[in-house]
């Protein structure tokens, strides 16, 4: 799977070669993303969030995206989907 934005490449790299044990994490994540490029729309955070579970880290709640071909602010989806994930992470 292609892995967009570069920038986060080396670091699911390191994470898939190295092999930590990162049982002790919990964590949320948020895909941005345009649906014009279909093929790796939001990708980058499917891919990071694959190679965190890999490594036993715990995911929070559902991943959140936004389409910036869509007719919403991202920080009207982001906002919500955040408080959300704090309270999952309090609670659990």
């Amino acid at each position: 799977m292609i892995c967009k934005p570069p920038p986060a490449i080396p670091f699911v790299d390191k994470l898939r070669a190295t092999e930590p044990d990162l049982s002790a994490l919990r964590f949320a994540i948020f895909g941005l993303g345009d649906t014009v490029y279909e093929e790796t729309f939001a990708n980058g955070s499917i891919v990071l969030m694959e190679a965190l579970i890999r490594a036993k880290a715990t995911v929070i709640g559902e991943r959140g995206i936004h389409d910036a071909s869509g007719l919403t602010d991202a920080i009207d989806i982001a906002l919500p989907w955040a408080k959300d994930r704090l309270s999952e992470a309090k609670t659990g």
